[in-house]
């Protein structure tokens, strides 16, 4: 598996308090969490719909590099970036991730849709490399 896939979660996502007010955080992926996802990233490009799960430690990459992880706008990379990565880490709830968004005007529209909550909760786009069912998901 290599195809990109996209899964929203539920709503968790902040203004860090304190500092220039320039950092969201919050859950990227809780652990073991069933989720519906409605993917056609499959090899037959056909929308599927499933359960997904993601186990602890998922995302070693990820941790490791924060820097290079980008915080975008509907997933498009050379659109509408907003920041990228500065803190990821395994939590024991899941992936906790602190995104310094840039001091532009995406940047700023991005930090006051958050602030209204029209933008709630992060949405992460991955490349799968194993995957197994278990109990359907």
């Amino acid at each position: 598996m290599s195809d990109l896939q996209i899964v929203r979660f539920a709503p968790d996502i902040e203004i860090q308090r304190g500092g220039d007010g320039r950092t969201v955080h919050g859950i990227l992926v809780p652990w073991n969490t069933p989720t519906r996802v409605r993917d056609q990233f499959g090899p037959n490009r056909r929308l599927e719909e499933y359960d997904e799960a993601i186990d602890p430690g998922a995302f070693p990459e990820a941790v490791a590099n924060p820097q290079r992880v980008k915080f975008l706008g509907h997933h498009q990379r050379g659109v509408n970036p907003y920041g990228r990565g500065a803190l990821i880490r395994d939590d024991a709830a899941g992936l906790y991730g602190e995104f310094y968004v840039s001091k532009t005007q995406a940047g700023d529209e991005a930090l006051e849709l958050v602030r209204d909550l029209a933008l709630d909760s992060f949405s992460v786009g991955f490349a799968p490399v194993a995957s197994v069912m278990r109990d359907g998901i």
